[in-house]
């Protein structure tokens, strides 16, 4: 995040103070959230994503990504009966957990201004200004919601926690609506390991070389016979001991 003069000296608890109080420009602005469509999306899936994703023990390739048609790459078919059965959740400054916008990770929050002034790139910048000047000229504004990922842990993954968020799309929608104190609505989607995603690590770690052994291994963790028969909690587990199979 880039330091502003008129920020120097501020302590981070003013700092904060300050977003939570941020001025409503317009109260006559409105934006109003429609159901993004994960084709339109699917580019958002870059290799800053996979990492994020690969430290849920999620691997997803991203080498078709612009090489084939949207729906037709591997992340959209890996997300896509996960996405339809996401929801719209109230996207609050502040919370009691960490779903607010000042711990969503990949979200640049109150950044409008260094967005906008190309601190981030001029293409980048200049579509947030083309939006602002929408908005104030229109009065309202119709955009496809934002998209969260929520990392379901189980506490047995990267935190401790039992989730965790990540903004795959829509940086600039929030910062506008940041920017003019307008409410924010984003489309939630929950993300755990599929049975496919045990299988391909099962496959990687040599596991599977030995049927009979892998076998064994599976009953003497989960009490079960088969990846098929897994829990989401199981598939977590499995995932983490393939590593050191």
């Amino acid at each position: 995040m880039l330091l502003r003069l008129k920020d120097f000296g501020k302590s981070p608890v003013n700092e904060a103070e300050d977003k939570k109080s941020a001025p409503s420009y317009n109260k006559k602005l409105k934006i109003k959230w429609v159901d993004p469509d994960l084709g339109q999306e699917v580019e958002h899936y870059d290799d800053k994503a996979k990492i994020e994703f690969y430290q849920h023990n999620i691997t997803i390739g991203n080498k078709d990504i612009g090489k084939t048609a949207p729906r037709a790459t591997k992340f959209y078919k890996y997300i896509i009966e996960p996405f339809r059965k996401g929801e719209y959740r109230d996207l609050p400054i502040t919370s009691d957990d960490e779903f607010n916008v000042t711990k969503i990770q990949n979200l640049m929050d109150f950044e409008f201004d260094n967005i906008v002034n190309g601190a981030y790139g001029k293409a980048y910048g200049d579509v947030l200004g083309t939006l602002a000047k929408d908005l104030k000229e229109k009065g309202s504004l119709e955009l496809p919601a934002p998209i969260i990922i929520r990392f379901v842990n189980f506490g047995e993954t990267r935190t401790s926690s039992e989730s965790s968020y990540y903004l795959l799309s829509g940086n600039r929608r929030i910062n506008l609506a940041l920017q003019y104190n307008i409410p924010i609505k984003a489309w939630v989607v929950d993300l755990i390991p599929s049975r496919r995603d045990v299988r391909d690590f099962a496959k990687k770690s040599g596991a599977l070389d030995d049927p009979g052994k892998f076998k064994k291994f599976l009953r003497r963790s989960t009490g079960k016979e088969s990846i098929d028969e897994l829990s989401a909690r199981e598939r977590f587990k499995i995932i983490q001991s393939l590593k050191n199979f």
